[in-house]
């Protein structure tokens, strides 16, 4: 009984595993398309992006990030191990364009476009995109806002870059 229990499990995981591949395969940075008007701004390889985005203070860091920023959004890729030429997208942030707005549902904060890409998008305001600076390092700090706040936090992204001044002063 509990050894049927394990393998139901690890298929289920591994069924997990195989949607996730399926929808990823078309998210990534080469295949996004811009958006009418956009234009690159400021480009870094190699960076460290911290997101809690799920309205909990749980952070999940992202190692070896592409960040672009254009006149319109802020989109990080990863570099995934096995293929480098690949960078697969996880957060677009949209600082132009109002979108739908996050809503906070049974302790999560959800975006139904997230499940149909692949990837994280955001949508936030250019006065909510901001520097800090801790032990005399520079953090890109972007936050979203929440449709019906309650307990969870508004999701943040980190952006941990030498530049932080440079893409926060291309964003005005």
């Amino acid at each position: 009984m509990g050894a049927t229990i394990i393998w139901i499990v690890v298929i289920l995981f591994v069924v997990a595993l195989v949607i996730i591949s399926i929808l990823s395969k078309s998210s990534t940075l080469d295949k996004l398309a811009t958006l009418e008007g956009e234009k690159t701004l400021l480009e870094e390889d190699s960076v460290t992006v911290e997101e809690s985005v799920r309205g909990r203070s749980i952070k999940t860091v992202l190692r070896n990030c592409v960040v672009r920023l254009t006149n319109k959004r802020l989109i990080v890729a990863q570099t995934v191990l096995f293929n480098k030429q690949k960078k697969f997208l996880r957060i677009v942030i949209n600082y132009v364009d109002k979108g739908p707005e996050l809503k906070a549902v049974g302790g999560a904060v959800l975006n139904t476009e997230t499940f149909k890409q692949g990837y994280l998008t955001l949508y936030t305001t250019k006065d909510r995109i901001a520097v800090e600076e801790k032990g005399g390092e520079k953090t890109l700090v972007i936050t979203a806002p929440l449709a019906e706040k309650g307990a969870l936090q508004e999701p943040h992204v980190w952006v941990h870059t030498q530049k932080a001044a440079e893409f926060k002063n291309a964003v005005r």
